[in-house]
């Protein structure tokens, strides 16, 4: 690969989400191992990961006697200005020889940050090779994409595209497009030691950890808290409260790294949860939460097995160890075709 040539990564990178900041870093990070320079083209920030929306909030919580609350607003805000200004370079210039759109759902024009910026996300005014990693339309009605003429011209002049779901990949055959590439979510471009540079904690306590966002249902929750108890094992939230947990951590990507690798069980909702239960090699359970992405993630690894759907089958999965040597085949089979896919597209 040219060691001289520039890239410029069009996503989401300023969110104070874990996934979607890990997801960038890895992007970036495969790029530059593969000689590449690269920067992420400037976006506008979205609302609520603003300063003055996070402060606003934090003085919320302060007016409340919530002080733990206004405090952990405040840690995770900065914790994530942090390693954004250590690892991510942010330009103006429209002057990269190469443009990658994606990860993320930066096509889910039914929501409003993304509907109104939508001639960036889509690449509108973008001159050049515009190249397409991870992409996704989320939950957006697909008629909205398929049904505009505008945005559809905009995705048929994506110069390659790779797609790591199927609905997404379905849209790009109704309009027409090239033929599209799947790939895998760009955390999964990375081996596992890739990520030690963003861990600043050594986690020696035994646990089941959740990563989880919304409600867990009581049922399924107590079976969790069983199984944990006769394992004699801590509970450990990382997201939502979860009653009765030991510890509670803040949002925080390399926290979450570390607790992901110590973990002995994992339960998640989330597609990155899964994503890093299985490069983690974590026995895990996915508990449903209606995602076609999470599914389609589960099912390339044949992992579809560690959804459950009620808390009758809990136990059962828990009790079932993953065959990781299965599925560390299957993964890095289909990283090899991910990144063998995005360097043949830059250098075509």
């Amino acid at each position: 690969m040219n060691s001289n040539m520039k890239v410029h990564i069009v996503t989401i990178y300023n969110s104070q989400n874990c996934g979607s900041f890990l997801q960038a870093f890895a992007l970036r990070e495969f790029l530059i191992k593969s000689g590449i320079d690269v920067s992420f083209q400037r976006n506008k920030i979205p609302y609520r990961n603003r300063f003055i929306y996070r402060f606003a909030l934090m003085v919320n919580y302060l007016l409340k006697f919530k002080f733990n609350k206004a405090i952990n607003i405040m840690r995770t805000y900065f914790g994530f200005v942090n390693y954004r200004h250590r690892y991510f370079s942010i330009t103006n210039k429209k002057n990269a020889d190469a443009y990658i759109f994606g990860s993320d759902t930066i096509w889910n024009i039914d929501e409003n940050y993304f509907n109104n910026q939508w001639q960036y996300y889509f690449g509108k005014n973008v001159e050049g090779k515009k190249i397409v990693y991870g992409a996704s339309v989320g939950p957006t009605d697909p008629a909205h994409l398929i049904n505009n003429d505008e945005l559809s011209k905009c995705l048929r002049d994506f110069t390659s595209v790779g797609i790591r779901d199927y609905k997404t990949q379905k849209i790009f055959e109704l309009i027409g497009n090239k033929e599209t590439v799947p790939v895998l979510d760009p955390t999964m471009l990375l081996d596992v030691h890739d990520y030690n540079k963003l861990i600043p904690i050594h986690v020696e306590s035994r646990f089941l950890l959740f990563y989880f966002f919304g409600s867990i249902p009581e049922d399924i929750y107590s079976e969790f808290a069983r199984f944990a108890k006769d394992k004699h094992l801590e509970l450990i939230c990382f997201g939502e409260y979860i009653p009765n947990c030991t510890k509670r951590l803040i949002f925080n990507p390399g926290l979450m790294l570390a607790y992901f690798q110590k973990a002995e069980y994992i339960v998640t909702n989330t597609f990155h949860g899964n994503v890093f239960s299985i490069l983690f090699n974590k026995q895990f359970i996915n508990v449903d939460a209606g995602k076609e992405k999470i599914n389609d993630l589960l099912e390339k690894f044949d992992l579809s097995n560690r959804t459950v759907y009620d808390s009758s089958s809990i136990f059962p999965i828990l009790e079932r160890n993953i065959d990781f040597d299965k599925v560390n085949e299957l993964v890095e089979l289909k990283k090899t075709e991910s990144q063998d896919y995005l360097l043949k597209a830059l250098h075509k």
